[in-house]
């Protein structure tokens, strides 16, 4: 309930009057508070991340007249993503999926979840896979897993083991060049969202330089730096006549770019790593980009 008071004031030693209105909550009662009830984080659609890479997330407060309407983030899995605890600023770590979540400060509790998948690394402006395909559509587990080799052009994929076997399983060595001097959409193995690189995206990666190492036992190289890198194992090679052979000495990764009508244009992983030209018909092993 208001109370209005009017007040009148003459000076005593002049004609001027001040009037005032005064208007006030009865008893002086502060305005009501307006609780959080709701929160949506956006953008609504999903967000990926590289790793080492950061992407920022808002919020939508519901309602409107809430009266605080900060929030306070905090990353679920901060092995996989972190985040500031103010701003929304997401970090990818490594890859997964992590969740993020909003949380109300004006203390109602109320708060909201968002998963936040982390795939590949950025280096020179390329999105590149933390691990090698293994079978069609799959990436291998682990990014000093070797997984499968594949001639350029086919969508078969062989296992680095004598005898070779292949996947799908069942089918015989080819050693003839697959058709075709461009490499077909239809015949990629790599997993959907990624392709093959070019030779010049292959060329970028070398460029970024590189260092022979280990991997958890595993000898390959390391491409690009800090957070920003990514570790290609020497996974050997399949010769054309269909025989695994250099696993843990040479690794030996294909473009979809041919060089002739032969041959096709690659990386090769050893100390140091260089561009090479590689046999078609040969078993290599991918590394993908985002497509």
């Amino acid at each position: 309930m208001k109370v209005t008071r009017f007040f009148i004031i003459a000076a005593i030693t002049g004609i001027v009057l001040f009037a005032a209105f005064v208007s006030c909550n009865k008893d002086n009662e502060p305005a009501a508070t307006v609780k959080v009830t709701g929160i949506t984080i956006t953008p609504a659609t999903d967000v990926t991340v590289e790793v080492g890479s950061t992407a920022t997330l808002g919020v939508n407060i519901m309602p409107t007249n809430a009266t605080n309407k900060e929030v306070t983030w905090e990353s679920i899995h901060p092995s996989i993503a972190t985040v500031d605890v103010s701003s929304g600023i997401v970090t990818g770590v490594s890859e997964g999926t992590a969740t993020i979540r909003a949380t109300a400060n004006d203390g109602s509790g109320v708060l909201s979840n968002k998963s936040i998948a982390i795939e590949g690394v950025l280096i020179n402006g390329i999105v590149w896979a933390t691990r090698n395909v293994d079978a069609p559509g799959a990436f291998a587990v682990n990014p000093e897993s070797f997984g499968m080799l594949y001639q350029w052009n086919r969508r078969v994929g062989w296992s680095t083991s004598n005898p070779i076997t292949s996947s799908p399983s069942g089918q015989t060595w080819n050693s003839a060049n697959a058709p075709g001097s461009v490499w077909e959409t239809a015949n990629d193995p790599s997993p959907a969202g990624w392709r093959l690189p070019t030779k010049a995206e292959l060329e970028k990666l070398a460029a970024a330089g590189s260092t022979w190492g280990q991997r958890n036992g595993v000898d390959g190289c390391n491409f690009g730096t800090g957070a920003n890198s990514i570790f290609l194992p020497a996974a050997g090679q399949i010769s054309n006549t269909g025989s695994f052979w250099q696993a843990g000495v040479v690794g030996y990764y294909i473009s979809s770019t041919e060089e002739n009508a032969g041959n096709v244009s690659g990386i090769r992983i050893d100390y140091p790593a260089s561009t090479g030209i590689f046999s078609k018909n040969g078993g290599f092993s991918i590394r993908c980009v985002k497509d």
